[in-house]
């Protein structure tokens, strides 16, 4: 998942999951601080959604 966000061109990136797997997601986060997290559970998994912070430097 780390390569996806730190190559990532756009703001969002959804990833459909285990539920099993959030603990990990969440990890990438310490890697990669400029993404924020939101989970939402379904039936048998999760939505994970990162979007990219907005950066101190662009207006």
């Amino acid at each position: 998942m780390g390569w996806h966000l730190r190559f990532s061109k756009g703001n969002n990136v959804r990833v459909l999951a285990l539920k099993e797997s959030r603990g990990q997601l969440e990890n990438v986060l310490h890697l990669h601080p400029g993404w924020k997290l939101t989970v939402s559970e379904k039936n048998d998994h999760i939505e994970a959604d990162f979007t990219r912070k907005a950066s101190p430097y662009e207006e």
